[in-house]
């Protein structure tokens, strides 16, 4: 029998490899196939569907299929009629479709699932709440092995639905709403990078580009953000760029770094930190670094004033969104048991992974015109980079990413004679040997 380490390994891995996959859950031809490709390569599931309520008429519309021949899909598809979805949606509870019924057995207070046979089981379900409106199912197999008890795989398809429900509500916005979101956020994002000098919306290369389309994407809905990358990554600025493009772009911008201030100290920070951000964002830089003691006041403040779960129950002033940023998947610091795995999964709703700054040497150039531009605004003279030093830089490995790009820049602009910056790769070797920064964390 698989121990309760084995499967709470399993599931880290359906999580981790999930929040990897964002992007292609957003806009892949066939998106949420490849939520069942996870359950399937670690867990036991060899079964499932996905199926969504359409907005007007209430019907679910089947969204992804795993495992079922036509005639099994045509049958579950009508088990959850009208009656059946208003009955889920009352209760609020997980379901299961049996093999000799054609209504679903709602998991209420009076139902034991471990009780029943398993050959009488055909599928296992639970539903997506959002704004106060059932908005869809996933169901699947047995997730665990036989030996394992149904009310696991029950519990851990719950987080799962919780999980992909935001990514199928985004993905159906983008699709109605494409071409009048990207027109106005385009315009948002020149003003918050004007605003901000924030170059995150600037960069050129593919993979920020990607970004870009996440940051426009997560910033209309209240979903909690996790922005992953090395030192020196623009996570705050991502941060930052979520909370300007978002519904709560009045409301207050709160920041507090988890790694520089006393247990003590932190813990009222953390307080007082909600209380001013109530109607905007608090970013928790750093989060991976709390203390486990402060982990759990943390998740008594979600579970307070956050606004995951919360939308059509509270109005937005009285809610807080939340976005933090780690320099690893945090999924690391669970499975040591550094990090609580409630609170991950309350974090964890969508991952935002920024590559760092060596696998997009394309963004090299746009961000050092950008550098300059500030140099020059501070020194009053105009520079710019020549092609030679341009190539110079782009070999370089950047281990202190943008933030010691900026560094590097503002640099070379002070020690530069002319308004062409000229340098080969020895000289910049001896000068950032010379005046190697401190390191920072951005």
């Amino acid at each position: 029998m698989p121990t309760r380490s084995h499967l709470y390994r399993a599931e880290l891995s359906v999580l981790s490899e999930m929040g990897k996959v964002v992007g292609q859950l957003l806009d892949a031809q066939n998106p949420l196939d490849r939520v069942f490709e996870i359950l399937s390569k670690h867990l036991a599931v060899k079964r499932g569907i996905i199926a969504v309520a359409d907005d007007k008429a209430g019907n679910l519309e089947l969204e992804a299929c795993f495992g079922l021949r036509a005639l099994e899909k045509k049958r579950i598809m009508q088990s959850l009629d009208k009656e059946a979805l208003s009955s889920i949606f009352d209760s609020r509870e997980p379901f299961i479709l049996q093999n000799d019924r054609t209504k679903p057995l709602v998991l209420n207070s009076g139902v034991r699932p471990d009780a029943m046979e398993r050959h009488d089981i055909a599928l296992l379900g639970a539903p997506f709440i959002h704004s106060d409106a059932l908005c869809g199912v996933v169901c699947a197999d047995a997730l665990f092995s036989p030996e394992v008890a149904l009310s696991e795989g029950i519990r851990f398809l719950t987080i799962v639905a919780e999980f992909i429900s935001n990514f199928i509500l985004l993905s159906r916005k983008v699709k109605e709403k494409e071409r009048d979101l990207r027109n106005r956020n385009r315009a948002l994002l020149r003003e918050v990078s004007e605003g901000y000098n924030n170059f995150v919306m600037v960069c050129k290369s593919k993979p920020m580009v990607k970004i870009q389309e996440l940051i426009e994407t997560v910033a209309q809905s209240n979903s909690s953000v996790i922005v992953i990358g090395e030192p020196g990554t623009e996570k705050p600025l991502t941060a930052r760029s979520i909370h300007q493009l978002s519904r709560r772009v009045d409301g207050p911008f709160v920041k507090l770094n988890c790694s520089v201030a006393s247990q003590d100290l932190l813990d009222s920070e953390l307080t007082s930190g909600f209380d001013k951000a109530m109607g905007g964002s608090i970013f928790l830089d750093e989060v991976a670094s709390l203390p486990t003691a402060l982990q759990a006041r943390l998740l008594s403040l979600l579970k307070e004033k956050g606004c995951e779960g919360r939308e059509g129950k509270r109005k937005q002033n009285e809610t807080v969104r939340v976005i933090t940023a780690v320099n690893q998947d945090l999924a690391l610091n669970v499975g040591e048991g550094g990090f609580r795995e409630d609170l991950y999964y309350r974090l964890n709703v969508f991952p935002i992974h920024i590559p760092p700054l060596r696998e997009r040497k394309e963004d090299i150039s746009v961000l050092v015109d950008i550098f300059l531009q500030k140099a020059a605004r501070e020194y009053g003279r105009e520079q710019t980079f020549s092609p030679r030093a341009l190539k110079t830089l782009e070999r370089h490995s950047w281990p202190g990413n943008t933030k010691e790009l900026e560094h590097t820049a503002g640099l070379l602009a002070i020690l530069a004679e002319d308004k062409m910056i000229d340098v080969d790769l020895p000289a910049f070797q001896l000068i950032t040997r010379t005046f190697r920064p401190r390191r920072e964390v951005l």
